[in-house]
């Protein structure tokens, strides 16, 4: 982006963006990563209602040190921990899934069978909204 504005607004507004970028918006997004990959863990194992504890932004700390660690090391150490994420996300991705057609399978083949899955996905409809706009007027 820093040529660009540079090209376009000159050397002043190229540096400032640069900068502005190199200070203030990639440590924030990390920032931002790496608590929502906290928040996500945390979530999954069911603690939802913890986000204000201590142990939380430590973790989120934490993480965060690791992974510049992983970057100054070499590219390759990043490249590899970029690479076990991305395995680790699509495994999930595809459990989550198969998951879902165990149980379908299961209620399908079994249809009076309530303990696995609930009747809620086959007895209600199917909503994608979680409100109803008011424009609609239905």
């Amino acid at each position: 982006m820093q040529p660009y504005l540079r090209y376009i607004f000159g050397d002043v507004f190229g540096f400032l963006a640069a900068w502005t970028w190199i200070v203030a918006v990639m440590p924030a997004t990390l920032a931002i990563l790496s608590i929502v990959f906290i928040e996500s863990i945390y979530s999954a194992a069911g603690i939802t209602d913890q986000a204000d504890n201590l142990g939380h932004k430590l973790l989120s700390i934490l993480i965060l040190v690791v992974i510049s660690v992983a970057n100054s090391i070499s590219t390759k150490t990043s490249t590899r921990l970029n690479g076990f994420f991305v395995v680790t996300k699509f495994t999930t991705i595809a459990a989550v899934v198969v998951a879902g057609l165990v149980v379908v399978i299961i209620q399908a083949t079994h249809p009076d069978r309530d303990d696995i899955g609930g009747r809620d996905w086959f007895t209600k409809p199917v909503s994608f909204s979680p409100y109803k706009p008011s424009w609609i007027g239905i």
